[in-house]
């Protein structure tokens, strides 16, 4: 399942909260998608339906759990991880 399938099912006509972060490069809106309490951003990671940005994270934002949740996804060969546990499709790093 894609990242986008997985937040139309997961979100479709349900109501969340958004904790902002303001703009980031290139006016990317950066922020947190919570669904009854649950971090999606966290859940996504671990499935491998999404890699962490570190360009310029906020300043009062922990870095740390969606770090663990992305090497979660990695070890498991989750989603965008299942060829490579070194570089996504995205050519990350991290």
């Amino acid at each position: 399942m894609l990242g986008q399938e997985f937040l139309s099912d997961m979100l479709l006509d349900e109501i969340v909260e958004i904790k902002g972060y303001g703009l980031g490069r290139d006016d990317v809106l950066l922020g947190v998608i919570f669904l009854e309490g649950a971090n999606v951003n966290l859940e996504m990671l671990r499935r491998g339906l999404a890699r962490v940005s570190c360009d310029m994270p906020p300043q009062d934002f922990d870095l740390a759990p969606y770090m663990s949740a992305q090497m979660e996804a990695k070890r498991g060969k989750r989603g965008i991880w299942a060829k490579s546990s070194e570089l996504s499709p995205l050519r990350s790093n991290n």
